[in-house]
């Protein structure tokens, strides 16, 4: 992470170098998980995907695990393999590009997603007080997800994309349920999701009031990621980073979505884009969510935005995209 000039100042040494990308090493089963029943062979199937995608990856610096909540899945056997085989694929990939590059240090984190129910609006237009899931329903589907994570040996927990932040209190106080009956504290890093440029969440947030909502969970970082491109969060980034007093991250999308749902913001541009975080010193760790790619990550990693940083070293440590 890149600490600058805002009163958080430095991180533990200990989790300072190259702290791991926000990057979901196994998102396609995690969407399948959601929607499916995975059988033990077609879970095997995905987790050897993972595996070579971890392998291509060695030579990109940061890493994570990528996760499943058992909102749908009927067997939570299956969400623990699922998330105990992806922390230790993208554990086994970290251990062997620091083998290859003494010195340096990854970590990776077990990212805990929104799942595709929220607590906060009702799914039927003609009954506004519906809900298509319980409070407990959803803390004890993060549970599950967390102790396969942990088992996994995930180095931080990451509770991100969060549209609805009733969900978000749910994993919360899941996570503080996990972390006493286990008798462990792990970092914890949350990010939220502004949708379009309303500056508000799904559930009708500003960033500041989602602040307001989970500082009581004392995160080592807070940040947004996703539904946006650099441009379009930096304003939000920057409400965020005045308010909050914790560092500050953020991993936009590669722009917005073209009509097909791809993504045509190439690295530099995405790069050029992310510099004035940099600048105005907004935020402690950067990176790439939707439609960013180890190419896009190497422009901002290597580009401007680390010359910026290069160029004010008085007050910047050192930068470590992910």
């Amino acid at each position: 992470l890149c600490p600058h000039a805002r009163s958080a100042g430095l991180l533990d040494a200990s989790l300072c170098s190259d702290i791991i990308a926000m990057l979901a090493v196994m998102s396609a089963m995690s969407l399948h998980l959601l929607s499916t029943v995975c059988s033990r062979q077609s879970a095997a199937a995905t987790l050897g995907t993972g595996q070579a995608w971890c392998a291509s990856q060695l030579q990109r610096p940061p890493l994570s695990a990528a996760s499943a909540t058992c909102v749908f899945c009927q067997d939570p056997d299956e969400v623990f393999l699922i998330n105990k085989s992806a922390a230790e694929l993208a554990k086994k990939a970290t251990a062997a590009y620091m083998a290859a590059h003494p010195g340096e240090l990854k970590f990776v984190a077990g990212a805990v997603g929104p799942t595709n129910k929220t607590l906060s609006v009702s799914p039927s237009v003609e009954n506004p007080a519906m809900r298509g899931i319980t409070y407990d329903e959803v803390v004890d589907a993060y549970y599950g997800q967390l102790q396969g994570l942990y088992a996994g040996g995930v180095d931080l927990f990451l509770v991100e994309t969060i549209f609805d932040t009733l969900n978000a209190k749910a994993a919360v106080y899941a996570l503080e349920k996990f972390f006493a009956d286990m008798g462990v504290r792990i970092p914890v890093f949350i990010s939220g999701t502004i949708v379009d440029n309303s500056g508000r969440t799904l559930s009708g947030q500003t960033n500041e009031a989602f602040w307001n909502s989970i500082s009581h969970a004392k995160p080592m970082a807070v940040g947004l990621n996703c539904a946006l491109g650099a441009t379009d969060m930096k304003k939000y980034i920057a409400n965020l980073s005045a308010c909050a007093d914790c560092f500050v991250f953020c991993y936009p999308n590669a722009g917005l979505p073209n009509a097909m749902g791809g993504y045509d913001q190439k690295g530099p541009e995405m790069a050029e884009e992310i510099r004035p975080f940099c600048e105005e010193n907004l935020v402690n760790a950067i990176g790439g969510c939707c439609g960013s790619t180890p190419e896009h990550i190497a422009a901002v990693a290597g580009g401007r935005a680390r010359a910026v940083l290069n160029s004010i070293s008085d007050l910047l440590v050192g930068c470590n995209v992910f």
